[in-house]
């Protein structure tokens, strides 16, 4: 097993903390046993121990641990980043019709129901949809306006989907970014549209 924390932007040190109102509850995450050449986004042989009690996780790094898994430590705070989202991503088209890219009534691939009265789906309209990811052990979060704390702790199996992270600009109207963390470590951040782009079909000409 190998462990891999992940601060979505820098300044962030530990315990990390920190609550996004007076009464938004803070999100804390208390870390010991970490080598004292620790970086972020460095991936360490071994596991954690996890306690959690509501939006508190005490983690206890475990270097003497093998399996094939990767426990991935998600870290995020404040508006410099508005967390949008985790889970494991699919990028579906949107369709026309709708404000949001789908609703209940738009939950279907365009193949199922392209041709139903009301519904028409845009050509290179993309959009990623993000269900949560199985491996996700613990999560908190506190958010008002746009700022927002957040952590989570995942366990990948090598079988999983890659653990997708969304984030945008101040409230969401700016600079969205994909994060994708893989069950091998490997990570990626790219801008929104060029993640859709990538993962779209190609369309013969």
């Amino acid at each position: 097993m190998s462990v891999l924390i992940y601060a979505t932007h820098g300044h962030i040190s530990f315990p990390f903390e920190g609550s996004a109102g007076l009464t938004r509850g803070k999100v804390r995450v208390e870390f010991t046993g970490l080598p004292d050449s620790f970086r972020f986004g460095e991936v360490l042989p071994g596991s954690v121990s996890l306690r959690t009690a509501g939006k508190t996780a005490i983690l206890e790094y475990l270097p003497n641990r093998e399996t094939p898994n990767l426990v991935v430590i998600t870290l995020h705070r404040g508006s410099a980043g508005t967390f949008r989202q985790l889970g494991a991503a699919v990028v579906e088209p949107q369709c026309k019709f709708k404000r949001s890219p789908y609703d209940w009534i738009c939950s279907r691939r365009q193949r199922e129901h392209g041709e139903e009265v009301g519904h028409a789906f845009l050509p290179g309209k993309m959009s990623v949809f993000t269900d949560p990811h199985p491996g996700v052990q613990w999560k908190a979060r506190s958010s008002s306006g746009g700022a927002d704390i957040y952590a989570a702790v995942a366990v990948l199996t090598p079988e999983d989907a890659p653990l997708t992270i969304v984030t945008s600009g101040y409230r969401g109207r700016s600079n969205w970014e994909v994060h994708t963390i893989t069950p091998s470590g490997a990570v990626e951040c790219i801008p929104y549209s060029e993640y859709v782009a990538k993962h779209t079909p190609a369309e013969i000409l």
